[in-house]
């Protein structure tokens, strides 16, 4: 989509040169690498994330980009602003000939970025918004502008899914159990575990054991790439996911507008997968969430499920049957 703009008014980077400050996510690199016709990509990355900087050339290769690729290393924005901006002023003087056409920015990059920029005044900013590449200076779209897939996105960082929804880092196996869901939202991958056992303490101890091996998958990923790369989600584990993971990291409750996206809100099936049924409610599955509905709403029942916007405390969509009593 160009917003009505001619081809004429798309920004073309055939034979250019782009450099890319790579912060809390890498999904800018294969953007870039889609661009047809881009003669050359500078990676500027941080030393505590690439120590090695042959490992992201490597899982750029293994995408099949060909794109000539060179890389400066720098003390990251954790070195303090003094020290990140000598490092990157320092690396450049290396390269006394280089200068950039374009520079890719991203919001988690903004001290690297406000440096670059002060030495490559002449550079056009770029950058991601929603599914496209834009002119910061202008909003221009680009031409060969492409979506990152799912694998794509797991490459870079060096992530793979099997068959059974595992995850492996660098080819080694992480402890999560396997991911109901995992799934782009824009820019930005979402891993999500959603528990589906019945909420007694017969199934605690599975349930603790398993929020922890979440916990500590959630940590080397982080630790391998940084915060910010990917949004996750740890439903109905309750308790134990909070004691093993950081709540400004990890989202253990779905919104409301996830159940909009899981049902016809108007009108909940009839047909709902039981998951549990204790005396006061019985737990279903609803799409790739939970719904409980309070047993005494039922027997007067006389017509279809609905529900008026409500999540109790587990994270569980409040559903009950037409013309009954509001349920608490």
């Amino acid at each position: 989509m160009n917003d009505g703009k001619t081809a004429s008014d798309l920004i073309r980077l055939e034979g250019k040169k782009l450099l890319i400050p790579v912060g809390g996510s890498r999904a800018n690199i294969v953007q870039a690498c889609k661009i047809n016709g881009v003669e050359e990509i500078h990676l500027l990355v941080t030393k505590s994330l690439f120590p090695n900087s042959d490992d992201i050339l490597k899982l750029v290769r293994n995408l099949g980009f060909n794109t000539a690729l060179s890389i400066v290393q720098i003390e990251g924005p954790e070195a303090g602003p003094r020290d990140c901006r000598d490092s990157i002023l320092q690396g450049f003087r290396e390269i006394p000939d280089y200068s950039p056409d374009a520079i890719f920015v991203t919001g988690s990059t903004l001290l690297m970025v406000a440096t670059i920029c002060h030495i490559f005044p002449d550079a056009e900013l770029i950058a991601l918004r929603g599914k496209n590449l834009v002119s910061l200076s202008d909003e221009r779209n680009f031409s060969t502008s492409k979506e990152i897939d799912v694998n794509e996105y797991l490459a870079i960082h060096g992530l793979s899914i099997n068959e059974e929804n595992r995850l492996y880092m660098n080819g080694d196996l992480l402890p999560a159990p396997p991911l109901d869901n995992y799934n782009m939202e824009g820019s930005k991958l979402t891993l999500t575990w959603t528990n589906w056992d019945k909420p007694t303490h017969q199934f605690n101890k599975k349930r603790r054991a398993e929020a922890r091996a979440i916990g500590a998958t959630i940590k080397q990923i982080i630790d391998e790439v940084g915060i910010g790369a990917f949004n996750f989600n740890a439903y109905y584990f309750g308790q134990f996911i909070l004691n093993t993971t950081n709540q400004l990291i990890v989202k253990s409750k779905p919104t409301i507008e996830e159940f909009r996206t899981q049902i016809e809100y108007s009108s909940i099936p009839n047909s709902l997968e039981e998951i549990s049924i204790d005396k006061k409610f019985t737990t279903y599955k609803i799409g790739r969430l939970q719904a409980v509905m309070k047993h005494n709403n039922q027997s007067d029942a006389s017509g279809g499920l609905r529900t008026k916007d409500q999540i109790d405390k587990h994270g569980r969509l409040v559903i009950e049957v037409e013309n009954t009593e509001d349920l608490s």
